[in-house]
C-alpha cells in the first residue's frame, strides 16, 4: 500500500532491485538482514533493508559504496 514503493516497482525505466549487502549463504542461513538497491528512471538511487528475522535487529550498518553512492 506504499505508493512510493509501488511507483518504483512499476517504473518501466528502473531495473529490478538487486541484493547489494547481506547476500551470501551465511546471511541466508542465519537470516540476517539484506539490502536491495536500484536506480529509478530519473537516476535516483533507492534501497530497501529487509529484516528476514522475526526478532528485532539494531545497529544495522550498510556501506554507502555498496548502495552506489560516493
Amino acid at each position: 500500500m506504499n505508493k512510493d514503493l509501488i511507483n518504483i516497482n512499476q517504473d518501466p525505466n528502473s531495473p529490478q532491485a538487486t541484493c547489494v549487502s547481506g547476500c551470501n549463504w551465511y546471511n541466508w542461513i542465519f537470516r540476517t538482514f539484506s539490502v536491495y538497491s536500484t536506480k529509478t528512471g530519473n537516476g535516483d538511487i533507492v534501497f530497501a533493508i529487509v529484516n528476514w528475522r522475526e526478532l528485532h535487529q539494531s545497529n544495522l550498518k550498510v556501506s554507502l559504496k555498496d548502495l552506489g553512492l560516493k
